[in-house]
C-alpha cells in the first residue's frame, strides 16, 4: 500500500466530511477519488467523441458500418462485432478511456459513457 501525505487543511476537511457522514475518513477519501476518476474518464471520452465527429467523413470512408476504438484521435482497432472489439481493447488497454463507436453514415451526436465500476467485495 502507498502512503499518502495530505496537507493539514485537506485532512481537516476530510475529517469534517467523515464526521458529518459518520464514516471513516478512508471511506470518504475513497469515494472522492472514485468520483474524480469517473469524471476524468467522462471528460476524456467526451473529448474523444469530439475528435470522432471532426474526423467522421474520413472514418466513414475507411470504416463504413464498422465499430472503431479511438484514443487521442487515432483508430486503435475496428470490427463489425462490437463485443469482439471491446474484448480485444480491454485485453490490450485495460480500463483506459477509449471511445468505442459505430461508424454510421451520419455522425453520432450522443455517446453513452460506460465505465467499469469498482465494488467492494464482502465475504
Amino acid at each position: 500500500m502507498t502512503d499518502l501525505v495530505l496537507s493539514p487543511e485537506i485532512l481537516s476537511q476530510l475529517e469534517e466530511l467523515a464526521q458529518a457522514d459518520r464514516r471513516p475518513v478512508s471511506d470518504v477519501l475513497a469515494d472522492l477519488v472514485k468520483e474524480y476518476l469517473a469524471r476524468r474518464h467522462d471528460e476524456k471520452i467526451s473529448a474523444e467523441a469530439a475528435r470522432f465527429r471532426e474526423q467522421h467523413a474520413a472514418l466513414w470512408a475507411q470504416y463504413p458500418g464498422q465499430y472503431i476504438a479511438m484514443r487521442d484521435g487515432q483508430v486503435l482497432d475496428h470490427d463489425a462485432d462490437l463485443s469482439a472489439l471491446r474484448q480485444r481493447i480491454r485485453a490490450q488497454y485495460g480500463n483506459a478511456p477509449i471511445l468505442l463507436a459505430p461508424v454510421t453514415a451520419e455522425p453520432e451526436t450522443a455517446f453513452r459513457v460506460r465505465r467499469p465500476r469498482l465494488e467492494q467485495v464482502t465475504s
